[in-house]
């Protein structure tokens, strides 16, 4: 909601586990408001890894550079230290 709003300009969802249910709506009410959705990699949010990046629109392609090639393992202790 803060993003359809505008109280946010990026949400990225990259922690515990999500389910599809969890992000069948976005592709469906991001885009309404304005925004953009896809998965980290850039591909579909429903076929993909469930990381989320989602945006106002404008700055999609420059999350998903900023993004690129960080470590997408769900073990936090991994991201943590960078495996």
């Amino acid at each position: 909601m803060d993003l359809a709003t505008g109280r946010a300009d990026v949400l990225v969802i990259a922690g515990p586990p999500m389910d599809y249910w969890d992000v069948a709506p976005m592709p469906v009410i991001v885009p309404e408001a304005g925004g953009r959705v896809t998965g980290l990699g850039g591909g579909s949010v429903l076929t993909g890894d469930m990381t989320v990046p989602t945006n106002n629109g404008r700055l999609h392609e420059a999350i998903l550079d900023l993004v690129a090639g960080l470590p997408r393992s769900r073990d936090l202790y991994a991201l943590d230290e960078g495996v």
